[in-house]
């Protein structure tokens, strides 16, 4: 059964083998305890097999898979609140122009995409979200940080995977088992998030980032969850002057590429026009322009943040696409000389500028066990069409706009820096250093950009793992430390290899 990748929001793969009897490719019956204990409550693990496979393929959207070839429980734990040796005294990092903050504990949040929520392993899950980078420096910090979880008995929430060392058609797309336990899919969509009126981990992204209703729902897709009508969303608590807190970690990162697709060009932002609005400045905005894509969502933020005198923080911008392993793995090669071979003749496939992704379809065209009268692409009874196989493509053209988006986002990112005087964590700089091996921890671990296998990169070859989130945390914590003379230690990483 094969899932499709959907470029216009993340790009999704299958989660069966073309080619494949599903009977064969299940795994065997699994044992796990009966509960667990998650906050003191009792958790009977649940087997929620049937409600995922209720979930439409295009309502997974925004979910990263590769080839899943069997399914299995994996039972939440809770990840440790490391304790530093000593703790700060926030009370002289507070931001006190703010004086609705005086005397309350120091207010840290968080706005930005996936990353910063914590997706990994290819789906969005409570253990997930609770390693965030966001959430390790709250904890180094001492100080409380809510974020919007699903309900203790839906911790795995959907989409979380595992790598698999099973490859029954011996091809070369990474292969990965699917969660089924303890899901939060209710008729086919999932679950909201827990109820919080006041979390510390936003969505913001350049589609509706200052619209009034609740857009956590849009990490995943629009379809996913019923829209309510919350006003905790970050850029309209900001709209509203209702928004107060000491320290922000801004992520203009990946989100408006991956989940909102290339609709438009980013245009570059203009440092004159921003200095118009200093503090105690009122700022003006066209609230129609506002609620679709465009250039005003990021700017009139930080207009509002500087106008309000909110912008004590960090910036981290946006890594290059083919610095993430599940981008930079193409199989064009492997392609060419299976063509060459058979004398195929398998058109936007052998391109060179283009992107192959692995895929179900690619894992059954490479497999040596696939009989090559039934490969997709070769198989006139299963050819690829638009539902099946040319989403795996990224044509030259779009992986030419992509890096030249991304390129513009990052120069966005000085130039808003300039005009807050806030920071950059620089990530693309980071990814690249750890993909040339320089990078080790303070801990003395080497990080390992290796897809599959490796520490920093999670399941999906998009997202880091709980070991790389906490290598992100350190980075932004080095800044906290040299640009605002705060006194956090670094995190131990090592806590967070084998979660």
């Amino acid at each position: 059964m094969e899932k499709n990748i959907m470029l216009t929001t993340m790009l999704l793969a299958g989660t069966m083998l073309l080619g494949c009897n599903p009977k064969e490719v299940l795994e065997p019956a699994l044992d796990y305890p009966a509960f667990v204990v998650i906050d003191g409550d009792t958790i009977k693990t649940r087997n929620d097999n049937a409600l995922k496979d209720k979930v439409s393929k295009n309502d997974r959207s925004g979910l990263l898979e590769t080839t899943v070839v069997g399914d299995t429980i994996l039972v939440f734990k809770l990840p440790k609140k490391l304790k530093p040796s000593k703790v700060s005294d926030l009370t002289k990092y507070k931001n006190s122009k703010i004086p609705e903050l005086k005397g309350k504990q120091f207010k840290l949040v968080a706005a930005g995409g996936n990353l910063t929520q914590g997706m990994r392993d290819g789906g969005i899950f409570n253990e997930g979200m609770l390693t965030s980078y966001p959430t390790l420096i709250a904890n180094q910090l001492g100080i409380d940080f809510q974020n919007t979880l699903f309900d203790p008995s839906e911790y795995n929430g959907i989409g979380r995977k595992v790598s698999s060392s099973f490859n029954p058609t011996a091809g070369p797309v990474p292969k990965q088992k699917e969660v089924i336990n303890n899901l939060a899919i209710e008729d086919g969509r999932v679950k909201k998030y827990k109820y919080i009126t006041k979390p510390d981990n936003y969505l913001i992204n350049a589609i509706n980032g200052l619209q009034k209703y609740e857009i956590n729902m849009d990490r995943l897709s629009s379809y996913y969850q019923l829209h309510t009508q919350f006003t905790n969303n970050f850029g309209y608590g900001l709209l509203t002057n209702s928004k107060k807190f000491d320290f922000l970690l801004f992520e203009n990162g990946l989100q408006d590429i991956l989940v909102n697709g290339l609709k438009s060009n980013i245009p570059k932002y203009d440092l004159t026009e921003l200095q118009k609005v200093k503090a105690g400045v009122k700022v003006e905005y066209n609230f129609d322009r506002l609620t679709v894509s465009g250039s005003e969502v990021y700017t009139t933020i930080f207009k509002l943040l500087v106008s309000q005198q909110l912008n004590r923080g960090i910036i981290l911008n946006c890594p290059d696409l083919e610095d993430l392993p599940y981008f930079r793995k193409t199989y064009v090669a492997e392609i060419k000389k299976l063509a060459d071979t058979y004398g195929l003749n398998l058109y936007d496939l052998l391109r060179d500028e283009n992107l192959v992704l692995g895929s179900p379809s690619i894992d059954s065209l490479l497999s040596p066990r696939v009989n090559l009268s039934i490969k997709p692409w070769v198989s006139t009874r299963v050819n690829y069409n638009s539902e099946a196989g040319d989403n795996y493509i990224i044509s030259g053209d779009t992986r030419k706009r992509i890096n030249e988006s991304i390129a513009i986002k990052n120069s966005n990112s000085r130039i808003l820096s300039e005009y807050a005087d806030m920071p950059i964590c620089d990530i693309n700089k980071l990814y690249k250093n750890i993909l040339n091996g320089s990078v080790v921890t303070s801990d003395g671990i080497k990080v390992d950009a290796t897809w599959p296998g490796g520490n920093f990169f999670s399941t999906d070859g998009v997202y880091p793992s709980a070991f790389g989130q906490a290598v992100i945390a350190n980075e932004v914590i080095k800044i906290m430390n040299s640009f605002y003379m705060m006194d956090i230690e670094l995190i131990p990483t090592a806590e967070y290899l084998r979660r």
